[in-house]
Formats: C-alpha cells, structure tokens, sequence
C-alpha cells in the first residue's frame, strides 16, 4: 500500500470523532483503515462499518467499503492488495474490484472475502480504466 501514498500523508486516529475530524481536514481521494482484528484476539466491535459509512456520507464520501465481521490480518492483507491495485492500478470499478478482491481470499483459502461490502455504486471509479476487460 505504501507505493500509493507519502508516509506524510499516513494518520493515526483512536475514536470515530477523530477520524471524521481528520477527514474533513484533509478531504482525501481515499481512505485506508486498518484496525479490529489483525494478528491479535480482539472482540469484534459490530455496527462499527455502517456507523463509518454514515459520518463518510456527511463529509461527502462516494462509498465505503469493508465487513462486520472480524478478519484476521493475512486475509485482510489478501483483500486489501487486490483491491487498492485494482482500483488505482487498473482503474477497475468498485464492483469489479471488491468481485475480485473477494475471489483472491477464496483462492488463498479462505471464505471470510465473502462477508466485505461495498457501500458504494459498483460502477464508482476512482481513476480512468486501463483494462479492456473491465466492465462497470
């Protein structure tokens, strides 16, 4: 993820409020979050997306994409690669990018792909095509 973005351009935020706040600063393209789950135990903390997804749609977001359910960090990373290199790389929609994004976990062995969302319109792009193959 890091070829994307400046290590400057990187925040860390602990509460919602925060994030919010530092989004209507900032007004970025793109929003990476990482956090419940990785290689720790934690209680997953449910409503969490759909909460985001409504303060996203205050500041004016075109979509969010993520899961209610607790995702471990290798499976998370599998999604995660797929998806930005899709979206910014090859200019896929974000229909297209989450199908594939989902289909690289179930190739690496697990299911858990299946339970991200996409809070968005599937054929909402972030930069211009560059595959032939693409389709909204």
């Amino acid at each position: 993820m890091n070829p994307f973005a400046a290590a400057d351009n990187w925040r860390q935020v602990n509460t919602i409020g925060e994030l919010h706040d530092q989004l209507r600063l900032a007004q970025p393209s793109l929003v990476y979050l990482y956090g419940n789950g990785g290689v720790d135990d934690i209680t997953a903390v449910f409503g969490v997306l759909y909460s985001l997804a409504r303060g996203f749609a205050e500041t004016g977001f075109g979509g969010v994409i993520g899961t209610e359910a607790q995702v471990r960090e290798p499976e998370a990373c599998v999604f995660a690669e797929r998806l930005v290199n899709s979206l910014l790389r090859d200019g896929a929609s974000v229909g297209l990018a989450v199908r594939d994004s989902r289909l690289a976990v179930l190739e690496a062995g697990s299911g858990i792909g299946l339970a991200y969302v996409a809070l968005a319109p599937a054929g909402f792009r972030l930069v211009a095509p560059t595959g032939a193959g693409d389709h909204p």
